[in-house]
């Protein structure tokens, strides 16, 4: 499962479900551009309101393809991994995660995780196409 984004890197952006949430991961250097607060980015020690989706960003799901779109462009286009869980949490959820962080590889992700090093951003989810 290899998004378009991160293809021509040699590298993969992942779908996850988190904490009932569809999520898509990205190692810090697949980041389609800056992970700025401005843009929507928080550290794991959110402020209030942040899992509002942020309205510079949008997402897509057509059939099983998702699109994510931010400031500047397309930051990944890929599949959803489309279990019955994720289909589930993607309709429920309305909004679909991104993280990012200090990893190279799903294998350093708890890590980070624990380390409190990733950045994450809440993206509005909208359904066209067969989705289920």
């Amino acid at each position: 499962m290899e998004s378009t984004l991160a293809a021509y890197r040699g590298q993969t952006a992942w779908p996850e479900l988190i904490h009932g949430r569809p999520a898509v991961v990205y190692p810090r250097q697949l980041a389609a551009g800056p992970v700025r607060a401005g843009d929507g980015w928080s550290g794991q020690r959110q402020p209030e309101g942040w899992a509002e989706p942020h309205p510079l960003w949008s997402a897509v799901l057509d059939g099983q393809q998702l699109t994510i779109t931010g400031p500047g462009g397309p930051w990944y286009s890929g599949l959803l991994a489309a279990t019955r869980d994720r289909r589930r949490a993607a309709r429920t959820t309305g909004a679909v995660l991104q993280i990012t962080g200090e990893f190279t590889n799903p294998l350093e992700f708890p890590a980070a995780a624990a380390a409190g090093l990733l950045q994450l951003c809440v993206v509005k989810l909208t359904f066209t196409g067969d989705t289920w």
